[in-house]
């Protein structure tokens, strides 16, 4: 009876003992398994994702959007040569007028000019008939020294200073005469051009001197329209004259030359003033076209015209550098250079007029050759022409 407790005994003992090593093995077995696991877990880790954008560089045809101020191209002082009294002002010669070239604006009293010039005729007439008195009483001294047999070389016995002189008296009344008559056609100003009446400082019947300024003209034939360039714009203008420069106020349309830069500097932005040409600005020519001076214009300027370029997203241009996924799935950096800045886009040139792939969305932290997983963007930006600066 003891012997089969003892057997019964030691087969549950063993049994126990069994057990035990078992739950024993798998507390240090277990935890050494989830240790290396957990190691290797950490090996692994996922790759960056990003989104990328075909980009196909194209040629593209760029404006320059400006501002501008049109400005007359020149401006004159009225005044007369001659003294005299104001006998007539044309109906149009007052503060807002506006002329065509070659209209009397104002006409001096012709009397005293008129007198000046009969009295110069007058002694026009007389010197040239003292000349010929003169040659006559010549011809009669050599025709004398010839019958007397007594050749002379003495130019008193032959009366050449006498017709020397009548001669010069002659010609000196020619050329007061020919100012008698530039005088009295001086009683009458002209305008020298289409002109817009700025200023008017003179009444009809008001004796006026010589020089004195009496008004001022602005020429209305052509303008100027000066407009601000930075710096950064300026290696995009192409070379100078530019043709096809469109100034439009309010829809009222002109077409100008860029032609040159003033050589100054504003002191305020320190950009680059240059001068745009238009012709006929009050629409004297063309009805209905009529831009003021002093007006406040927007300018469209051509500029050159890039090979490869291609309008992206402002964010994707870091430090000058954007960022493009290789064939290989890893990130690789190219400098580009901004043709032009828009509101939310910029032109870049390309080196190439080969196709990219643009990193549209990245990581905030990358690197040259990092490897990634791509995300294809919905996003698809093409080029465009024609775009504004």
């Amino acid at each position: 009876m003891l012997d089969r407790f003892d057997g019964i005994k030691g087969r549950w003992f063993l049994t126990l003992a069994i057990v035990g090593l078992m739950v024993l093995a798998g507390y240090f077995i277990v935890p050494s398994a989830k240790e290396k696991h957990g190691k290797s877990s950490d090996l692994i880790k996922p790759l960056p994702l990003i989104s990328v954008t075909s980009v196909t560089p194209t040629a593209m045809n760029t404006q320059l959007e400006l501002s501008g101020i049109v400005k007359p191209i020149e401006n004159t002082d009225i005044a007369f040569q001659v003294a005299g009294k104001v006998a007539y002002l044309h109906p149009s010669f007052v503060e807002g007028g506006i002329v065509q070239k070659g209209t009397v604006l104002i006409t001096l009293d012709p009397f005293d000019l008129t007198a000046a010039v009969t009295l110069a005729k007058a002694k026009v007439a007389k010197a040239n008939a003292e000349l010929e008195e003169e040659k006559a009483k010549a011809s009669v001294a050599k025709a004398t020294l010839a019958l007397a047999n007594t050749p002379s070389s003495n130019p008193l016995a032959k009366r050449e200073p006498q017709v020397n002189s009548a001669n010069a008296s002659l010609l000196a009344a020619q050329t007061q005469l020919r100012i008698a008559q530039e005088n009295l056609a001086r009683s009458q100003y002209r305008a020298p051009y289409d002109a817009l009446i700025q200023q008017r400082k003179v009444g009809l019947g008001q004796v006026i001197h010589q020089g004195q300024t009496l008004g001022r003209l602005a020429n209305v034939a052509k303008a100027d329209v000066h407009v601000a360039i930075a710096d950064h714009q300026l290696s995009l203008l192409p070379e100078l004259p530019i043709s096809n420069v469109i100034i439009d106020h309010h829809q009222v349309v002109h077409t100008g030359r860029l032609t040159r830069s003033i050589g100054t500097r504003s002191t305020a932005t320190r950009n680059a003033t240059f001068i745009v040409e238009i012709t006929d600005p009050y629409g004297l020519r063309k009805q209905g076209k009529r831009i003021e001076f002093g007006e406040f214009v927007h300018v469209s300027v051509p500029t050159k015209n890039f090979k490869n370029a291609a309008l992206i997203a402002h964010h994707m241009v870091t430090e000058g550098r954007i960022w493009t996924l290789s064939e290989q799935n890893t990130l690789r950096s190219m400098p580009v250079e901004i043709v032009g800045n828009q509101k939310h886009e910029v032109i870049i040139e390309l080196p190439s007029h080969h196709p990219i792939l643009l990193v549209d969305k990245r990581p905030e932290i990358v690197r040259e050759n990092m490897a990634v997983n791509v995300v294809q963007s919905s996003l698809a930006l093409s080029p465009f022409e024609g775009h504004s600066l």
